[in-house]
């Protein structure tokens, strides 16, 4: 009997073991951690992030399911390896929830760097083992704790002209005359189409961590001890800057070292500042100021000190060596201008180089990754198909694909020899480009232009303007008083846009629908920057309609999940005191005759009735109610509808004042459709048949 209770008691403690060996292997195991919707992020600037994770399961088994979950984030690696939670431990949580987990532990601090893992419960009640770990690390979340100053450069107010027609389609009989009486820069100022700013610093021995923080108005590239941080373009993204401007962050711990250092800032227009040209291209006028950047450094040492180093007086400036840039003209780049070192420290420099000039604090608001969408970056290389000579001196290049791009040019010859290099979607019959779709009103063409400092092969890259197009007309010239043009040892076009994950694709037998889907598939992509744009080539705008009618389908190939987050801040910032949204968000542009407005009341048709769809259709504000319902039905994330409900409804508000026994009567209604007459508005739809049925969805 004692042998037969020894061994009843003996399967009792081996079951025991078992199930406890069990309890540590659950069928699924957490992977793909992210805050704020993104993996490692740099620059958080929330008080509470949420965060979020996906599931696979052990051995491809089926019907699984979680049950609970629990987190763990702590101030070190060293900390959460040892499973310690310094910040938050949320304990065992009955949930299925993998996304929009709020943080609840302890305050965060601006540029910390977090660490934090998972671990899930199955529909058995076995836990899995703990996630791999992953991080984020925080960007400024006051204001107040920006001790860095806006810096700029004297004269750089003159390339920065404002006109009282700004926002408007471009004039040019109208415009000159205001050029004429403004103070703009004479032939001896400095060429402030481009700004350098440079600063040297003294790291200490034992640094363990740096983060930079930085806002470059229109755009910026930041290099350090001679090298770029990062690989975002044409950064950072358009917004109102009336308003809010964007910074980024990055962790450069690696990039510093022990003793002297240097920080190098090169800062151009984009959509920032936009000025008169005669022979380019040019959409629009506007400038919201002259150049200028704020840059704060934030450094942690090994003994628990910290070092903060910001732009202020101390800081020197030069001319750049980009001696035009406009967003819709193109950009020059003359490599005689560019300073050897200027990025690295023991640079002496020119005279050039002087002392910057504090900028006044306007009160925008400058944030981090709460409203940015996914960085631009190169993503492919287009190596030209075809290559024709068109006349001497004179080549087209076929790359192939219609797409947004930035040329990579190899070349070699005379110091002062020029390339100018001229993007087109179309071409004539004699085999030139054609650049009809790429501007409006019969202007002027766009080009990038580069002078050789004549120093062997030379490698060149642009670095803020980009156009839709799939021909490049290359002409060589020779230096002034020289015969000899330059050599081309290569061409490519680089695609460039907003870097979201690709998480879908279709194909099927038929290859008609294949060549749809990718003819849509390369227009989507030529449109994602830090906006949805409606063209890459013509206007680079952010009409709105886009968010909500090619939503879906944006949201089935891309994850956009922050471009879309985006897009709702910018249609916030452009939404009026009396709840009207524009048409276009950031809104850098007024379509249709000019609207000048205060936002109070109704005082915003001023100049214009009510049906001015051009600027006021609902088709298109609605995205501001459509966009955050289409957000939480692909992901879940309620954030949108939480930030702005308010907002939402005060939209609402104002398109139930306008609506007439519950019917709209304004807006573009079917644009563009295909009528009897030359295309241009809606032609066979009433308009207040689809401004109604968007009222009612909304």
């Amino acid at each position: 009997m004692n042998n037969f209770r020894t061994l009843i008691t003996c399967c009792i403690i081996a079951l025991s073991i078992i199930s406890g060996c069990n309890s540590q292997n659950g069928s699924i195991i957490p992977k793909d951690l992210a805050c704020e919707l993104m993996k490692e992020p740099v620059g958080i600037d929330v008080d509470t992030p949420v965060l979020s994770y996906t599931l696979s399961s052990v051995e491809d088994a089926r019907n699984l399911k979680q049950t609970a979950y629990e987190i763990l984030v702590s101030g070190t690696a060293e900390l959460l390896n040892g499973n310690k939670g310094d910040l938050w431990e949320s304990g065992k949580v009955m949930s299925d929830q993998m996304g929009q987990i709020i943080y609840q532990g302890k305050p965060l601090k601006s540029s910390q760097k977090y660490w934090w893992k998972v671990r899930v419960w199955d529909q058995a009640g076995n836990v899995s083992p703990w996630s791999s770990p992953s991080s984020w690390t925080m960007g400024i979340l006051n204001q107040a704790e920006w001790e860095a100053k806006w810096i700029s450069a004297k004269g750089a107010e003159k390339y920065a002209i404002k006109y009282t027609s700004a926002r408007q389609d471009l004039n040019l009989k109208r415009d000159l005359k205001q050029y004429y009486k403004a103070d703009k820069p004479g032939p001896n100022d400095p060429n402030y189409s481009s700004m350098l700013l440079r600063k040297e610093f003294e790291v200490s021995p034992k640094l363990k961590r740096a983060v930079v923080h930085v806002c470059g108005l229109g755009q910026y590239e930041l290099n350090i001890n001679g090298k770029k941080v990062g690989d975002y373009l044409l950064a950072p993204g358009w917004t109102d800057y009336r308003k809010k401007a964007l910074y980024d962050s990055f962790d450069v711990t690696e990039q510093l070292k022990e003793g002297k250092n240097a920080l190098g800032l090169i800062l151009s227009n984009g959509m920032y500042n936009i000025q008169l040209d005669s022979i380019r291209y040019v959409k629009l006028l506007n400038s919201y100021g002259p150049l200028m950047a704020k840059l704060q450094l934030f450094m942690e040492f090994s003994d628990g000190t910290f070092k903060t180093i910001g732009t202020d007086e101390s800081w020197s400036v030069s001319p750049g060596p980009i001696t035009y840039m406009n967003e819709y003209g193109g950009e020059d780049f003359d490599a005689r201008l560019e300073e050897k070192g200027w990025d690295k420290p023991s640079f002496t420099g020119t005279e050039r180089w002087t002392e910057p000039i504090l900028m006044p604090e306007t009160g925008i608001l400058l944030k981090g990754l709460s409203c940015a969408a996914p960085p631009i970056k190169a993503i492919e290389t287009l190596i030209p198909v075809k290559k024709t000579e068109l006349k001497p001196n004179v080549w087209i290049y076929d790359l192939g694909q219609n797409a947004s791009i930035m040329p990579e040019l190899k070349v070699k010859g005379a110091k002062g020899s020029v390339v100018r290099i001229t993007p087109s979607e179309l071409l004539h019959s004699d085999g030139s480009i054609d650049r009809r779709s790429a501007t409006q009103h019969a202007g002027g063409p766009a080009w990038w232009q580069y002078t050789l400092n004549g120093e062997g092969n030379e490698y060149h890259f642009p670095k803020f303007f980009y156009q839709g197009g799939r021909y490049l007309q290359v002409e060589l010239f020779p230096a002034n008083g020289g015969s000899k043009v330059p050599e081309i040892i290569d061409i490519n076009g680089v695609v460039v846009h907003n870097s979201a994950v690709p998480i879908g694709s279709f194909s099927c037998s038929n290859d008609l629908f294949n060549r749809i889907y990718s003819l849509v598939r390369w227009a989507q992509r030529s449109n994602m920057m830090s906006v949805l744009t409606d063209c890459p080539q013509r206007e680079k705008m952010g009409w709105l309609e886009q968010y909500h009618l090619n939503g879906p389908s944006l949201r089935y190939n891309f994850d956009l999940l922050t471009l879309f987050r985006k897009g709702m801040s910018d249609m916030s910032d452009s939404q009026y005191d009396n709840g009207f949204v524009t048409n276009v968000a950031p809104e850098l542009f007024f379509a249709g005759s000019g609207v000048v407005s205060k936002g109070a009341g109704d005082s915003f048709f001023e100049g214009n009735p009510i049906d001015a769809g051009l600027h006021n259709s609902p088709e298109w504000g609605s995205s501001f109610i459509i966009v955050p319902w289409q957000q939480y039905l692909f992901s879940g994330d309620k954030s949108l509808i939480k930030r702005y409900y308010g907002k939402m409804k005060n939209y609402m508000s104002f398109l139930d004042k306008w609506s007439r026994k519950d019917i709209l009567y304004f807006g573009l209604g079917d644009w563009f459709d295909m009528g009897p007459k030359d295309p241009w508005g809606s032609q066979l739809t009433p308009i207040e048949f689809t401004a109604t049925a968007i009222y009612f969805y909304d």
